[in-house]
């Protein structure tokens, strides 16, 4: 194993990159003393320290990490990409920007999610930044929704696909009166807009996720010049996976992933990075839906 490493950078140079890295888009969110504390969950037993310490260096010099800026600017690559989606639909490309006018004023976005979760707070940026009226978001209820073209689902991101994704549960339940049923999403999997596809609903993302976005994968943009390391990284993600988080060591459906947003990090990112079992110290800070009352946790919050 050690002279398998002698390719890969340094600890130090590894160190060096993240730092700078975390000035410039991750705003300092991540210290050394962050990383420090956080290299102390591998204790060698898998390799030895020194090559667990720059193997974990390496996944993290990876990560991706969306700060408020870029979350902004998706949001923005979202709308216009819906916008282009509808006018494709024209026949004619007379008075564009009245057609434009004409789309928003006649389409609702709709939070995929409970008001609390990532999807709701996402819309508050996305009305913000596209300047959008306040009637252009509802509640089911709200009398305007027989007089719309277009229901149009938000959220963060869509990356599980099948009966278990959450974004096919809604979707498919959804009553829609007919309507055409768009899906904006600043992340998604392929696997997830084909799943989406089947039951009639159209995904517009901003990054669309494949195999080679996989950690681990044969095709991993993060191993492409080091392929030979792939198996063996895998091995240790998996191993200190199961510490982290037991029940997905390499994250939610296999995920794989290495991103996260400066609000949350989605659990199909490797639980190395976001997991909290076993006194697990994590490097970037994962939100759990609570659906259940903790009534100890919060008693202690308010002696």
């Amino acid at each position: 194993m050690k002279s398998m490493l002698k390719d890969f950078p340094t600890e130090n140079e590894l160190k060096k990159l993240i730092m700078h890295t975390s000035e410039i888009v991750w705003k300092k969110e991540i210290t050394e003393k962050n990383i420090e504390k956080w290299l102390a969950n591998f204790q060698g037993e898998v390799f030895s320290i020194e090559e667990e310490r720059i193997i974990a260096l390496w996944l993290l010099s990876n990560f991706v990490y969306y700060n408020e800026d870029e979350v902004r600017h998706l949001c923005i690559l979202l709308f216009k990409e819906y916008i282009h989606n509808i006018l494709s639909s024209y026949n004619d490309k007379v008075d564009i920007p009245q057609k434009i006018k004409n789309i928003v004023e006649k389409t609702r976005f709709l939070s995929l999610g409970r008001p609390s979760e990532s999807s709701g707070y996402i819309l508050y940026y996305f009305r913000q930044v596209n300047d959008l009226n306040m009637k252009n978001f509802f509640v089911p209820q709200d009398p305007s929704y027989t007089n719309i073209d277009h229901i149009v689902f938000v959220d963060d991101v869509t990356l599980s696909q099948g009966l278990d994704g959450q974004a096919f549960n809604v979707l498919k339940n959804f009553n829609s009166n007919n309507k055409k049923k768009l899906m904006l999403t600043m992340i998604a999997t392929r696997e997830a807009i084909d799943s989406l596809k089947r039951i009639n609903v159209e995904v517009i993302s901003a990054i669309t996720l494949d195999d080679r976005n996989k950690c681990f994968s044969p095709n991993s943009f993060i191993f492409v010049t080091f392929p030979q390391h792939v198996e063996n990284c895998r091995l240790f993600a998996n191993y200190y996976g199961q510490k982290a988080k037991s029940t997905i060591p390499l994250g939610y459906n296999d995920g794989q992933f290495a991103f996260g947003f400066f609000y949350n990090t989605p659990d199909n990112t490797l639980p190395i990075f976001w997991g909290e079992e076993n006194n697990w110290f994590p490097i970037v800070k994962r939100y759990d839906k609570n659906y259940l009352r903790k009534d100890l946790v919060y008693g202690q919050k308010f002696v």
